[in-house]
Formats: structure tokens, sequence, C-alpha cells
């Protein structure tokens, strides 16, 4: 193949514009924003970064944007391919084999090891010759074999993908897209399309948008079980859902039970909305984990940080205060105010999102100063507006309210590493440890379609909940009188005589 050299992959680039030529200034091309997103959409970031640094008033070509642009797209070639494979590798999976089942029953059976020992002591359970209480056992080796056979890749890639990536409260929110690197937008708001006609070609559409950089984020799952512990609460489990061990093999149990819906809590109240990525540095075995808030940048957070940072392009309220802190007439101006001030170009593209505690004061707010007149309770939606208050579990105790469409509220998944959400099962003392991993982030795509009123001194990943009874307002038994605020009575006592 003949290469084209650096002029002439210049004026390559500028057709993707409709361009003769890029213009070009002290020997280095000279590109808009708009442009920059569009060269690194089509032909890579790794071009792009070639393109501004070539000097084409040099003569030595040796190292040309050529040779990046074929390296660009082997690269991609091989992303597909793995891609690819995987599908094919799904695609070729057998579906579990039916075997005999109750009339009625629609849960599949799985190939399982039967002489397993945790198996054996199952189906002697089953048959009422043991108790759940009496000791059971698990061979790691067992465990091992069972987890091979017991979890293919197609089970491994709804486990992500229906459990993880749809899982969790907030996922219908966002929109999903699937990468397996940074992602930054190349799509943006067009500000006109429509003029007066003429006969001549007078182009107009320009796309105006901020792309952002969503930094891709992977994490891991390191669990230690005990299987004593674990054993009995498996047959339980079997007794009470009426299925076999072969319907719901112990593996299934043990992740399905015990690790994915701490993940899925641990998505919602650390990392979705407040986290803060921290660098884990380096770490070595037996270290004690980083902190789930710590693996990534909530949606919270970058709102906060983009209040601060300059040339940051998003929309905040200027007079933002905490929501919590108003009367009941001033949360409702508030929050109506909000509303009115965000464009008319996104009127009824985009809904507010809060915390589920703000919607609950909003509209105890609203039932206090007009539900005494008219009996009525609006419910989420801003009255006289075509907005609706949607709450977040995520943004928990948030004074933070903020608006987007939801294609431009991102959820970056990855499918093509699924089969890594559990890689293998190892024993340590005595316990049984799950090793996997899966990626997870979040962020916005474009800055100018994002509207937020952020409270000056709100530190996301500061109001992770992390005790049950913070907040001041709960004590634990044997709290003496001194501790209480007295209301129940000035001596303390609880009031009754003897």
């Amino acid at each position: 193949m003949k290469k084209l050299s650096n002029n002439q992959m210049r004026r390559f680039v500028a057709r993707l514009f409709k361009k003769d030529d890029l213009a070009v200034e002290g020997g280095k091309v000279t590109l808009t924003e708009e442009e920059k997103a569009e060269v690194v959409k089509t032909y890579g970031q790794a071009f792009l970064d070639k393109l501004l640094a070539v000097d084409f008033t040099a003569d030595n070509e040796a190292d040309t944007l050529h040779d990046t642009l074929v390296q660009e797209i082997t690269e991609n070639r091989n992303r597909i391919n793995v891609l690819q494979g995987t599908i094919n590798e799904l695609a070729a999976e057998p579906e579990p084999t039916p075997g005999a089942r109750k009339v009625g029953a629609g849960a599949p059976v799985f190939k399982i090891n039967a002489k397993a020992a945790h198996n054996l002591f199952a189906q002697a359970f089953a048959e009422g010759r043991v108790n759940a209480s009496d000791a059971g056992t698990i061979d790691v080796a067992d465990l091992n074999q069972e987890f091979s056979s017991a979890m293919p890749p197609k089970y491994r890639l709804e486990l992500v993908s229906k459990r993880i990536y749809n899982g969790f409260a907030d996922a219908d929110k966002l929109t999903k897209v699937n990468v397996n690197s940074d992602y930054i937008a190349a799509n943006g708001f067009l500000n006109e399309v429509a003029q007066q006609f003429t006969p001549a070609w007078t182009p107009k559409g320009k796309m105006k948008f901020t792309p952002r950089v969503i930094k891709y984020r992977r994490h891991k799952i390191n669990v230690s079980i005990k299987p004593a512990e674990i054993i009995g609460s498996w047959l339980l489990s079997l007794y009470e859902q009426g299925k076999t061990f072969s319907e719901m093999p112990i593996t299934h149990y043990i992740v399905e039970q015990h690790i994915i819906p701490k993940v899925l809590d641990d998505i919602t109240l650390s990392m979705l909305g407040k986290g803060k990525y921290v660098a884990a540095g380096s770490k070595s075995d037996g270290d004690e984990g980083t902190p789930a808030v710590n693996s990534m940048d909530g949606f919270e957070t970058q709102l906060v940080e983009g209040k601060a940072t300059e040339g940051c392009k998003m929309n905040f309220l200027a007079d933002a205060v905490d929501p919590y802190k108003l009367s009941d007439e001033q949360l409702l101006k508030y929050v109506d105010g909000f509303a009115d001030k965000i464009s008319p170009l996104f009127a009824g593209k985009m809904n507010i999102y809060v915390a589920n505690e703000l919607i609950t004061a909003y509209r105890r707010a609203y039932k206090a100063v007009y539900g005494k007149f008219t009996g009525t309770d609006t419910g989420t939606s801003i009255e006289f507006t075509r907005f609706s208050l949607i709450g977040l579990d995520s943004m928990y105790r948030s004074p933070i309210l903020f608006a987007t469409p939801k294609e431009n509220f991102v959820l970056l998944v990855d499918l093509v590493n699924a089969k890594n959400v559990i890689q293998k099962i190892e024993e340590h003392h005595y316990d049984v440890d799950i090793l996997g991993e899966f990626s997870l982030a979040v962020g916005f795509r474009v800055e100018e379609a994002v509207y937020a009123a952020v409270p000056d001194g709100y530190t996301p990943s500061a109001a992770v909940a992390t005790d049950p009874t913070d907040g001041g307002v709960w004590v634990n038994g044997g709290a003496s009188s001194d501790e209480s605020d007295g209301s129940d009575g000035s001596d303390g006592s609880d009031g009754e005589s003897e």
C-alpha cells in the first residue's frame, strides 16, 4: 500500500470537514475544539496528537501521520476481533441441559458434580437424613470444578449485564455506553439548522459543545467467606425456594446472594454519586482493601469539582443554597426558580434529579403551603412547568439539584471483559476466597447540557453513609439521660410512678 505524505494526510483529514486543506500556522495545523473532537471520533486520540505535533515545514517525514493512522486502524480491528470472539464464544455456549423437574418449574439445570462433598450433604438434607445446622464442608477443588461448569461465559455475561449494570436502583436513569477505555463524546447540540430560502448553498448547523473525558475505571471483587457458615444458609435457601442443588449450585448462591447484592449497595451508596477517585498506590497480598468511595469519581463529585474549575462550561446556579435549611415557602420558590431558569432549548427534554429526601421535603412544603386550601398533591411534578423531580437513590442527603437530558447522563460499562466478573476461587486458611472484577464509570457527555445548583461547602464523598446511627438523632442502649435532649422529662425518668 502506497504511503501518503504528511501534506497529503493533512488534506485527507481536511475532507472530513469538507475543506480542501487545513489551516497551517508556524508549521502546525490549527483546529477548532469541534474539529479536534471529530478527528478523535473518526481517527483516534493518538492520530490527533500526532497531527497537532507534526511540523509541516520540515523535510523529515520518517515518522509519518500515515503510519499512525494505520496503527490506530489495526488497534481498532483488534478490539473488534476480541469483541467478535466473545460474541462467538457466547453464541456457541449450549443452553443448560434440561432435567427432570416438577410441573411448572422453570429453573435451568446445570451440570455439577453430584459426588462433591457439599452436594452429597445437600442431597442428604433434601432426603431428611441431616439438618442444615449439621457440620457441612466445601472442598475447594470441588468448588473450582463446579465453578468452571456451572458458570459458563453466557451466565457471567448475564451476571454483569443484568445484575450489575442494570441491577442498582438508578440504572434506568442513565444512558449506557459499552467501552473498554476512556470515553470522550463526539456529538453535541446544533445551534441552528433552519434559515431563509435562497438558491445558494449557505451551510449552517455548527455544533456547539464541550466534550468531557469520562475515565474508564476497573473495580475488583475480593471476598472471603467461611464455608461452614455458607453451606447452612444455602441449604435453607434451596428448601425455601423449592429448588435442587443442580438448579442453584452453591457457586451461584454465593455470587448471587452474598456478593452481587453488596456490589450493588456499594455502587449506590459509595461510588455512583458520591465517589471520589483516589489512586490505590502499591498494594501487597493481605493489605486492607481500598474503600469503594475511592474507586471512581461520582457524578456529584464531578458537579462540585466542575463548579470550582475555571473554564468548565456546565451551568451553575449563582445563588445556590442548602435547600434543607429553607422554610417551606423558600423551598418551593427555590425549586420553582431553578426550573424556570433552565434554557428553553431544553424545555421538555430533561428532568431535574435530586435526593429522595428533597422530594419528600418539597411535597411536604407544597402541602403545608397550598394543600390546606386545595387538598391536592402534585406529586413530583413542578407545577406550571414541563419539569418533574426525579429521585436518585445514589444522591441520598444531597443538597444538589441538577438537570440534563438522559442521553447526556452516561454510564460506562464493559461487556467485552464480562467473563472476568468472577475469575477464580481459592482457599486460604480454611476460608474460600472469591476473585473477580468489573468496569464502571459515570459522567456527562457534554458540559453545556448540564444545569446544577451546587451549594458551597458540600463534599459528596464525606457524606457517604457508614454508620446506621449517624446524624445525631439516634442513641444506642444504655445512653444516660444527660446524653438525651431531656424532652421526655426534666428528671430523665419515663414519667411513670410506681
